[in-house]
């Protein structure tokens, strides 16, 4: 079950993933896979704006998803390269009771 999720999503990403601009994180240890994909949103002059999804599995079939977007911009002409932005993320999850 596992290796088909895992396996489904990073084939649908790496579809997805054809120009520079976009990114595909991928981390995996031996009882956890996160995945996370980042795309700038419209082709406007709003190329600022980023989409991110991404989710988080466990062997014990638990799933942590996430969708969210930001604006960054940088702060001003004096210091280049330093960026202020904002942004918002949704998450949802699936997650067994946990024995203590």
């Amino acid at each position: 079950m596992c290796s088909r999720l895992i396996s489904g999503f990073m084939l649908t990403l790496l579809c997805a993933v054809a120009t520079a601009d976009q990114s595909l994180d991928v981390s995996l240890s031996a009882d956890t896979a996160r995945f996370e994909y980042q795309s700038p949103l419209g082709e406007s002059g709003f190329n600022n704006t980023h989409l991110n999804l991404g989710f988080l599995y466990t062997d014990d079939d638990d799933v942590v998803g996430f969708a969210g977007a930001q604006i960054l911009d940088e702060v001003g002409s004096g210091s280049p390269g330093l960026k202020l932005g904002i942004g918002t993320r949704a998450y949802f999850a699936s997650i067994e009771d946990a024995d203590i």
